[in-house]
């Protein structure tokens, strides 16, 4: 099952087996494991014959989930690393929501709605991280999710016609529509509407606040997580920068990130994480205003500056 996991991060996932190098080799492999279980659950929601079969498979491993056991390796692999890292299972819980809510044609409508999505697929990832990295101080959490947000409109900005010939539109219908282009026109292109690319440079823009937000946090992390962190978050923001460079136009190809700029940025980022305890300063909530009273986002007490008074384990309460 190691080898696999591991397998599975370094073909799907080069940016982040990249930024994981930086890890001891314990931490390394959970993280595989962890990136494979992610890939597991992707792979229910697009892969299943039909999006019925897909909800059955994935609430078949939210039950696992919620009685701690499970007869697929991989969910069983994960279940061991919660209880070795004394991760909260309700962050998963969000991320298996998330996935759920792939299924069939997808139609994101509000920037609430977007803001809540890309916490639970990618923002939730990131409080599981935090306990994967033994980080116990929870103000470091909504500097996670910030990363995890910032992560999701990357990958949504770099995928939108890749989205559009399996019917989803992650980008929200309220901004497509005020630029002029109406949501279903992404699915039938050939080419990219005009009035996308406007949209397309908001999130990219909504994302790199993100990620210098999140940068503040890395603070919290011990060395290593954060040289890894820092490395991650870089990359993945230079794929937003090469998608700017082709005009924002994700019809132009998948944005990759040549091999001797992620050198240059894994330098860069490197000493971002060394200077990173020289930060100093609280979040900011309006970051995460459509995130407040969720359910299934634990970045609400932490939005509402509540976090310092609670627990890890309370850090997680409106989690379903």
């Amino acid at each position: 099952m190691l080898a696999a996991s591991q397998a599975s991060l370094q073909k799907h996932a080069r940016t982040f087996a990249w930024a994981a190098a930086l890890l001891g080799r314990q931490l390394q492999q959970d993280v595989a494991i962890t990136y494979a279980f992610c890939r597991y659950l992707d792979d229910l929601a697009d892969e299943s014959p039909d999006p019925a079969q897909a909800e059955t498979a994935l609430n078949s491993v939210r039950r696992d989930l919620q009685r701690r056991e499970s007869a697929a390796p991989l969910v069983a692999a994960m279940l061991a690393l919660v209880q070795r890292r004394q991760i909260d299972l309700r962050a998963l819980l969000a991320l298996v929501d998330g996935v759920q809510s792939d299924l069939g044609e997808v139609q994101v409508r509000s920037q609430a709605e977007f803001d809540r999505y890309c916490y639970q697929v990618a923002g939730a990832v990131g409080v599981l991280m935090c306990g994967l990295f033994g980080v116990r101080d929870t103000r470091a959490l909504p500097y996670a999710i910030d990363l995890g947000l910032a992560m999701q409109r990357t990958n949504i900005c770099r995928d939108v016609a890749e989205d559009a010939t399996m019917g989803r539109t992650y980008l929200p219908a309220v901004q497509l529509l005020k630029a002029g282009v109406a949501p279903g026109d992404l699915l039938v292109a050939r080419q990219t509407p005009r009035g996308v690319l406007p949209v397309i440079e908001q999130v990219l823009h909504d994302a790199d606040v993100l990620y210098h937000s999140a940068r503040q946090g890395y603070r919290f992390l011990p060395l290593q997580p954060r040289l890894a962190v820092a490395v991650a978050g870089q990359l993945y923001s230079m794929i937003g920068d090469r998608l700017r460079r082709q005009g924002g136009d994700p019809w132009r190809g998948r944005a990759m990130v040549p091999a001797w700029q992620k050198v240059l940025g894994t330098l860069w980022a490197v000493g971002v994480a060394l200077l990173a305890p020289l930060w100093r300063g609280a979040h900011n909530p309006s970051l995460h205003q459509h995130l407040q009273g969720f359910a299934g986002a634990d970045a609400s007490a932490a939005t509402a500056g509540q976090v310092a008074a609670r627990s890890p384990a309370d850090a997680h309460t409106a989690l379903r």
